[in-house]
């Protein structure tokens, strides 16, 4: 049948005088037919659209309808800039440069010149000259010599030098494995990706685990050998640090009792005191006294006190001031009025009913309930009673419930002695997700009722092949529970067992205003430069691919090096080599010689715990925390792993939030900037794909991520992935034609 239309084609071909009679001719006339059917534009098909350089105003559909301006790369014209206001003359009309000043040079315009002692074509951008590309050989006419097309000459193939090597460029016209005159970029197969390691940093920021962040102070190295340390510990020591402690209110005559959180580094015994250097202050409105890290304060008289409370490791101190306002002593029939002001009752809020499952811990929460004048400081402010049994007291309680339902009060009292109430339930019952494992830190809307390896779940590829969501994803995992319970213990004031759990528990409680965002965020930041869970980058990951751009040497590539020194002689293996380079795949939790580490994406339990692998890449880092968000209960909208051209991250939407927050951990990078995009990444711009346990889901747009309002999405988060495979068909059904014919 194929014989017959190759045939009948080829009659139709010679017979009709309106077709071509040649290659070209008929190529040229598929093109035009094709566009009339579908109104593809294929730029590359005809050999005289534009001028390289030449710019010009968006047309039609171009750019969204934005005003933008479109410049010609690689005879195709190509989104160049997006404009404020419009654009006229190929140039955006704020930012057009006042004609009556001295002009230099023509936007756009290309010339040829010397920059650091190489051939280079100098470009117009905004009335100067600005380097644009560096000349492999040399340039002529505001032109690489060596990187010339043949504007007149339909060119069906590329003849091949005779050194067999092809001058292939990437978009900006960088050859094939150089670095981009815009830096970090480096040209990959026909990518700019980013690579700083090879490339280096634009002036003013630093690469750090092969990212390009703001530049920061050195920390002060005080430098001499580990045997003379003796007369510089202070220089050594890293201080204590004291998290910050709320605003005290208490009445004449009334105790209260808070804590003094408080970690060293250094993991010193830590020495708690007042600013005289005593355990105990008396001053004319307040007395307090301080044991190991627990705070007694007792009002003496009407007003305003500021206590300084010093933590010293006795060798750096740290200081906090806690203010403390003490009400006077109220008569019975002004019951209600403090210091002056008119008493209001406070807001119970126990929050949403709770599902669980049988064994589970339960968190009850009343983080949401409030006080217009603030007076919740006493000690039994937070009550929990099922009927009239006392659970217990506390902003957050931790109970285990039999199956079944449970009615749960909350009573909030204020120190004036006014109450409010609450109720929620709380449904225990067998498991609807997750049925085949035993953990008890499940999403109850996801698709996958067992852990790594099955197939349930959607097949995509980011890195490696995924041919489930669920193996990749492991919302139903047993192995990472001990991390989810890590996040309880943190935001129910348990000690964490190490200063660095201790670090990320502070700043989760210092930055959250719900149990859930608490553990949401301590999650997150253990994945930063505390490293509980996960350190470093995994290079060997790219070495073992043979991934120049990402592998620190030469001398790694194809090998499974370098590792980290936990994974050291534990038999991870790295078979590929430039003639058989496939993606990797782990296998194997017990035998660690039947994984292949090779770009592999690995499942989230593997990049959690260094009896595994404990490390990872950025694909890694994202999957590892969007899975642990899911396991605390964040719904499939509000989580999810984004995939972008040459880089993967978070975004999540806290609750009480209406918009995303974006954040990336990789390498243990401090990339959760509350309020804020984390720097060094175009993030907003690049976002492609987003993906969770539930498979690929849609991503949200700009206008709802904190810090991307204003950004210009990446055009083929809209149409380009469509567009992508429309153009991609098409080229393989007009290169298997051409082939045809010309067999």
């Amino acid at each position: 049948m194929k014989k017959l239309c190759l045939f009948l084609a080829f009659i139709i071909l010679l017979s009709s005088v309106s077709m071509a009679f040649s290659v070209r001719d008929f190529l040229t006339n598929f093109k035009d037919y094709y566009s009339r059917i579908s109104g593809a534009d294929i730029a590359q098909f005809n050999p005289n659209v534009c001028s390289q350089g030449s710019v010009r105003c968006n047309e039609g559909n171009e750019c969204g309808s934005s005003p933008c301006v479109m410049q010609c790369q690689n005879n195709a014209w190509v989104e160049y800039q997006y404009c404020a206001q419009s654009c006229s003359n190929g140039q955006c009309v704020n930012n057009q440069i006042n004609q009556m000043q001295f002009q230099v040079c023509t936007q756009g315009q290309l010339t040829c010149n010397t920059c650091n002692g190489s051939p280079c074509v100098m470009q117009c951008q905004n009335n100067a000259w600005v380097e644009y590309q560096y000349c492999a050989q040399s340039c002529s006419n505001g032109q690489c010599v060596n990187n010339q097309i043949n504007q007149i000459q339909f060119q069906v193939c590329t003849p091949i030098p005779e050194d067999n090597q092809i001058n292939q460029q990437c978009s900006d016209q960088t050859l094939y494995n150089q670095c981009s005159i815009n830096k970090p970029y480096f040209c990959s197969n026909g990518n700019l990706i980013e690579n700083c390691n090879t490339c280096g940093c634009p002036t003013g920021k630093e690469c750090q685990n092969n990212q390009c962040i703001i530049k920061r102070e050195e920390p002060y190295d005080p430098g001499g050998r580990e045997d003379e340390k003796e007369g510089n510990e202070k220089l050594l020591n890293i201080p204590p640090r004291i998290s910050p402690i709320e605003e005290k209110t208490l009445k004449i005559s009334q105790e209260i009792k808070f804590d003094v959180s408080a970690i060293d580094q250094n993991n010193d015994p830590l020495v708690y005191s007042f600013d005289n250097n005593e355990r105990r202050i008396i001053t004319e409105l307040v007395e307090c006294s301080i044991s190991e890290s627990t705070a007694r304060c007792k009002g003496l008289k009407e007003g305003r006190e500021m206590i300084k409370i010093i933590v010293s490791d006795k060798i750096n101190n740290a200081e906090k001031i806690v203010i403390i306002n003490i009400l006077k002593e109220l008569p019975l029939l002004k019951k209600g009025v403090a210091a002056g002001i008119g008493n209001t009752a406070p807001v119970a809020d126990a929050g949403s009913d709770i599902i669980g499952i049988p064994g589970q811990k339960i968190i009850l929460d009343a983080s949401k309930s409030y006080d217009y004048e603030g007076f919740l400081s006493v000690p039994d402010t937070y009550q929990w009673y099922k009927e009239e049994v006392l659970l217990g007291s506390g902003k957050n309680l931790e109970k285990i419930f039999n199956t079944g339902s449970h009615k749960i009060r909350l009573i909030v009292t204020d120190s004036e002695g006014l109450t409010d109430e609450d109720e929620i339930n709380v449904i225990i019952k067998e498991k609807l997700t997750c049925k085949n494992t035993k953990t008890p830190y499940y999403p109850e809307d996801t698709l996958c009722n067992s852990k790594w390896p099955v197939k349930e779940g959607d097949e995509f590829k980011i890195n490696s092949l995924t041919e489930g969501s669920c193996s990749l994803f492991e919302v139903c995992s047993e192995e990472i529970d001990s991390t989810i319970e890590d996040s309880i213990d943190c935001c129910s004031d348990k000690s964490m067992n190490n200063p660095g759990k201790t670090a990320s528990c502070n700043f989760a409680k210092e930055n959250s205003n719900t149990f859930r965002n608490c553990q949401a965020i301590y999650l997150i930041k253990s994945l930063g430069k505390e490293a509980t869970y996960m350190e470093g980058y995994f290079d060997a990951e790219m070495c073992c691919k043979g991934v120049t751009s990402l592998c620190p040497k030469e001398s790694y590539l194809y090998s499974a090096q370098p590792l980290p020194e936990w994974l050291v002689g534990r038999g991870l293996k790295c078979s590929n080599n430039p003639e058989n380079n496939p993606e990797g795949l782990w296998r194997s939790d017990t035998n660690h010689q039947l994984n292949e580490i090779a770009l592999s994406d690995t499942p989230a339990h593997v990049s959690l715990s260094k009896e595994h692998i404990g490390s990872g890449t950025c694909v890694d880092y994202s999957v590892a925390a969007t899975t642990l968000l899911r396991k605390i209960g964040f719904s499939k909208e509000d989580v999810m792993t984004v995939e972008a051209s040459n880089h993967a991250y978070n975004l999540i939407r806290f609750d009480l939030d209406r918009k995303y927050t974006l954040f990336d951990m990789t390498g243990n990078n401090e990339g959760l900037k509350p309020g804020k995009v984390p720097q060094g990444y175009e993030y907003c711009q690049n976002i492609i794909n987003c993906y969770n346990d539930n498979g690929k889901i849609d991503c949200p747009g700009n206008k709802n991520i904190i810090g991307c309002e204003n950004v210009k999405e990446n055009i083929g988060r809209k149409t380009g992935v469509v567009g992508n495979r429309i153009k991609n068909s098409l080229i393989s059904l007009f290169e298997k034609i051409k082939a045809e014919v010309l067999r």
